[in-house]
């Protein structure tokens, strides 16, 4: 606080202060590429594991159906 300005003074230049914000626009795109990354590599991480359960299961414990709603929720991430 400067000595001798008004508390009203250095309110209103703080408030001034505070208003002024940079916007990174280059950052803010990087931002959201970085979140279609995470989730398309957390999908991707999600078949890999699906798969990894196809292999390891037997024909005949396999379920059809239960398959097929799986592919399905994978087209609709």
């Amino acid at each position: 606080m400067i000595e001798g300005l008004p508390a009203q003074e250095t309110s209103d230049r703080l408030t001034h202060f505070e208003s002024h914000k940079t916007e990174y626009i280059h950052l803010q795109t990087i931002k959201k590429q970085l979140n279609y990354l995470k989730r398309l590599y957390g999908l991707y991480n999600d078949i890999i594991n699906i798969m990894e359960i196809y292999y390891e299961t037997n024909w005949k414990d396999f379920h059809i159906d239960q398959i097929t709603n799986e592919i399905q929720e994978f087209q609709s991430t």
